[in-house]
């Protein structure tokens, strides 16, 4: 049980950090053609 759970919080972990790069590449991406 404790080692589906450890699974499942990396699994979370790296979801989160995926999504928070996608954000953070998206937000300077939308800034570059903002000052062009």
């Amino acid at each position: 049980m404790g080692k589906w759970t450890k699974i499942k919080d990396s699994l979370t972990v790296r979801v989160v950090a995926s999504a928070g790069t996608i954000v953070a590449v998206a937000t300077v991406a939308g800034a570059g053609v903002k000052w062009n």
